[in-house]
């Protein structure tokens, strides 16, 4: 962050979601993600944003929370259009 690279924090935040998945920390994980989905929304990274929301939804799953998956997918296509 301190380095204003707006993209690579994006990835590192995405991977570090994914580090506390494979760890099964899930509330962690979660946090990442989001601030990951948010940060591609923040740059209009519209391809980066529908990676990340995939990845969350994998997220949710592992994590039980099959309904929330829904929100962010139907608030990504509402941005598309």
């Amino acid at each position: 962050r301190e380095i204003r690279d707006s993209r690579g924090e994006g990835t590192w935040l995405s991977n570090l979601g994914e580090a506390y998945q494979s760890l099964n920390k899930m509330e962690e994980a979660k946090t990442h993600m989001r601030e990951a989905i948010n940060n591609a929304r923040e740059i209009g990274n519209s391809f980066g944003e529908g990676v990340r929301c995939v990845m969350m939804a994998d997220v949710l799953v592992q994590a039980g929370l099959n309904k929330s998956i829904v929100t962010c997918l139907e608030y990504t296509e509402a941005r598309r259009r």
